[in-house]
């Protein structure tokens, strides 16, 4: 039997806390957001349900990963792409029959990374310090936008770069340009306030999964037992509909002590010995 709580839930609880604040209650009044349940979303709700929230949007989200959601998905790409590229073609096809005002579908570019503030250090960065995402996941927008199957709801995507390790100003400015294309109201003093609220939400949902990590290995080492340590992409590990819910099957039926890496806190450790 566990020793520990099961801290996929109790992540899931962490990652909704923001979302909750701002969009549980639908407001009709409201332009509507969709956001995708695949990719980036795992690991980057809290900022934008903030975001979105602060400059005055509802957000609603498709459906939990599912066989229907997984199906449509498969059979809507266009090349063949990794499984759950695949997945994200099935969750924009489910917010699409839930007809929101907007589906959002950021590029995410690069990661943040140590030294963001100063520019000129890019041009040291190397190896391991190119923060960029996967190929895939930079231009699934493009890839959406250019499948029949999506093009009545072409006009209404929103797909911005998101470039976050050239600082935050850089990405300030660069959203406001995008978003002027799309909301001519919007003003760069709206995108910084909501930019800087929706960090700061994400910094406590991470602090917030460290913290639960210290608590539970302490648990664990007290008493002796045994963990297992789930590592892989945020979307791979934490999507029960794409990992056929390992972690439950793990926790309840082997009574193993589960942890998704993304609670482990570990950026501070050097690597380079084994990096290089």
């Amino acid at each position: 039997k566990p020793v520990i709580k099961d801290i996929f839930k109790e992540r899931e609880k962490l990652l909704f806390s923001a979302f909750n604040r701002y969009h549980s209650e639908g407001n009709p009044e409201k332009k509507t957001i969709g956001f995708p349940r695949a990719m980036y979303y795992y690991d980057r709700l809290p900022f934008w349900s903030t975001f979105w929230g602060e400059l005055g949007f509802g957000m609603i989200l498709s459906d939990p990963t599912n066989k229907d959601i997984i199906n449509k998905g498969s059979e809507s790409v266009i090349a063949d792409p990794c499984f759950p590229i695949k997945v994200a073609h099935g969750h924009v096809q489910n917010l699409m029959e839930k007809n929101p005002d907007y589906i959002f579908i950021p590029s995410m570019i690069t990661s943040e990374c140590s030294y963001q503030s100063n520019r000129k250090e890019k041009a040291k960065i190397v190896g391991r310090k190119q923060t960029y995402f996967c190929l895939w996941g930079q231009t699934l927008p493009e890839i959406i936008k250019s499948n029949k199957r999506f093009k009545d709801f072409e006009s209404r995507f929103i797909t911005p770069k998101v470039e976050l390790r050239e600082g935050d100003e850089f990405v300030i400015n660069d959203f406001t340009k995008y978003l002027k294309t799309k909301f001519s109201w919007i003003t760069r003093k709206d995108v910084e306030t909501a930019y800087y609220k929706g960090k700061d939400e994400l910094n406590k949902f991470r602090e917030s999964l460290f913290e639960l990590y210290r608590e539970s290995i302490d648990t664990v080492e007290r008493t002796g037992r045994e963990c297992v340590i789930l590592i892989g992409r945020p979307y791979n590990v934490n999507d029960r509909g794409v990992n056929l819910n390992l972690a439950t099957k793990l926790r309840d039926f082997y009574g193993v002590n589960v942890f998704p890496i993304d609670v482990v806190e570990f950026e501070s450790e050097d690597i380079d010995d084994i990096n290089d």
